[in-house]
């Protein structure tokens, strides 16, 4: 198989465009959720890419396990979904993930997906550059758009898969009408870590990217299926506004007004009517239990579709509306997050009891 130009990478894994491929290398047909090895006869959709291991984390063994477990574990996740919203996996290598980094051998554990056209993250910069000042921020394609993505979620949700890594760098588009889901090196299925069930949640590892991180999760390391509907808000508030949530915070700043003080990027100033606003204000919510599980925030966007589309962006009657605008952010008391003297610098990992330790799993 023939890589070519480089489509994008993150810091464990790199994708390139796939230029040619002999069919008898790998097959797709999956069998009881289990890939098996054999050929396939054609491939169902004429561009590919390919996923593999950076190259230079063979000089580190233990990143490139890392990398290398991330996807081993994505392949897991991808062989179990078939949604439309999601990305496709068309193959993957016959061979075994282990003996890479010891043969030097970077690219022969791979993952085949249909190739994307471009990401959620470029084309909000590119709805920006084109804007005029007469356009509406709130328009159908985009409430189109964030329907396909909370319905995405729902599936995995149903599934109990976290995917625990929702940016608008993990989101695609297949065509110019069907976004997908992306990158699922970092998604757990729950079922599977009940030695990590604690009340509450599930204490795994954090990791992610700090803007889209409940707080929840950044102060106790408690995940749950919400988690994803918080990151959800934050990728539709950057949709609807092409501004990055939290953009003029540190880490540190983020910390204290976010995680402590609740605060929420601005809604106000954008005029959005009343049913966005109450959406994203349950969608985001500070305490878990006040958030909007990923079923009501697909109801809801259905219903604004349904009832809305069209509306004034300037106002709007939310008596119909099926859930009810509450503050839900308000707290009786603070929480800390960690010594003033540490931070969540990109590099470093936040362990579940706040000490930090070298890696590269938060970044902002």
């Amino acid at each position: 198989m023939a890589f070519g130009q480089l489509l994008g990478e993150g810091g464990f894994a790199q994708v390139f465009e796939v230029t040619r491929h002999p069919l008898s290398l790998f097959r797709i047909e999956a069998k009881e959720n289990k890939y098996v090895h054999g050929k396939i006869k054609l491939f169902s959709c004429p561009r590919f890419a390919v996923k593999v291991v950076r190259q230079e984390l063979l000089h580190h063994q233990d990143r490139f396990r890392k990398a290398a477990d991330d996807l081993v574990n994505e392949a897991r996740i991808l062989s179990m979904l078939d949604h439309p919203n999601i990305i496709k996996l068309r193959a993957l290598s016959s061979h075994s993930v282990r003996p890479l980094a010891s043969e030097n051998r970077y690219d022969e554990f791979f993952l085949v997906t249909d190739r994307l056209r471009e990401t959620l993250a470029t084309r909000i910069d590119r709805w920006k550059n084109e804007r005029t000042l007469t356009q509406s921020l709130l328009t159908t394609q985009k409430l189109s758009y964030a329907l396909q993505l909370a319905q995405a979620l729902q599936y995995l949700h149903s599934r109990n898969i976290l995917m625990r890594d929702v940016k608008p760098d993990n989101i695609g588009f297949i065509n110019d009408h069907t976004l997908q889901l992306f990158d699922f090196g970092l998604s757990r299925q729950l079922s599977t870590l009940k030695e990590n069930c604690k009340e509450g949640g599930y204490q795994i590892t954090i990791c992610g990217t700090l803007r889209y991180l409940p707080k929840e999760v950044l102060v106790d390391g408690r995940h749950t299926l919400k988690f994803d509907v918080y990151s959800f808000a934050m990728v539709f508030w950057e949709m609807l506004t092409h501004e990055k949530p939290f953009h003029y915070m540190t880490p540190a700043v983020h910390r204290i007004l976010v995680c402590e003080r609740g605060e929420r990027p601005p809604l106000g100033k954008y005029g959005f009517p009343q049913h966005i606003r109450n959406l994203l204000n349950l969608a985001w919510a500070d305490r878990v239990e006040d958030r909007l599980s990923i079923n009501q925030v697909c109801d809801q966007l259905h219903w604004i579709l349904q009832t809305k589309v069209g509306a004034s962006t300037k106002g709007g009657d939310a008596a119909s509306q099926p859930l009810a605008s509450r503050d839900c952010n308000k707290k009786s008391s603070k929480f800390s997050l960690i010594n003033a003297n540490q931070s969540y610098e990109e590099g470093l990992e936040v362990s579940l009891h706040g000490a930090v330790t070298p890696a590269l799993t938060i970044s902002y």
